[in-house]
């Protein structure tokens, strides 16, 4: 499968976030980085997140977008959007209980701004693992299912990086 890419803008006080194809851990510490930069602008205070051309989302980057909707929400208590109408996906974030901390709507159309693509990151394994145990530790709060689906996933990355 060929690596997804996440490309972003941020118009007014709205951050717009688009995911296409197939969005891996592989790309996770760009997703990190654009999290970091956009939450910390104090002007954002809306944010849309577009999966219409989204093939596939693994379990880490489902995790950073449950930290990206947790930290919006504490910052302004709004929820982000989420833009999907693939049945597939559709399936996947209810599954996972994003209806809860997002709103998920899938006739709307995303506005039509210039997008950048985040930048890639070089891999580097330690810093991997820590994304990866934060992304499925923010799973994990999201429901009980989540709990126990993800808690031998974190157990392991906490015995890999010796965080008991």
């Amino acid at each position: 499968m060929q690596e997804g890419n996440i490309l972003y803008a941020v118009c007014d006080e709205k951050c717009i976030v688009k995911f296409v194809g197939n969005i891996r851990y592989t790309i996770a510490r760009g997703f990190q980085a654009l999290i970091d930069e956009v939450i910390a602008k104090p002007k954002v205070k809306e944010m849309l997140v577009d999966l219409t051309q989204t093939e596939y989302i693994d379990s880490t980057c489902l995790g950073l977008m449950a930290k990206m909707a947790n930290l919006t929400w504490d910052k302004c208590k709004q929820k982000i959007t989420l833009l999907s109408n693939n049945g597939n996906i559709n399936y996947l974030l209810d599954s996972i209980g994003f209806g809860d901390v997002f709103l998920i709507v899938d006739d709307a159309e995303a506005p039509l701004v210039r997008l950048t693509e985040i930048p890639k990151i070089g891999e580097d394994q330690l810093e991997c693992a820590k994304i990866m145990l934060e992304a499925h530790r923010q799973l994990m709060k999201l429901n009980a299912k989540n709990e126990n689906e993800f808690k031998d996933v974190v157990t392991l990355l906490e015995k890999d990086l010796h965080i008991h």
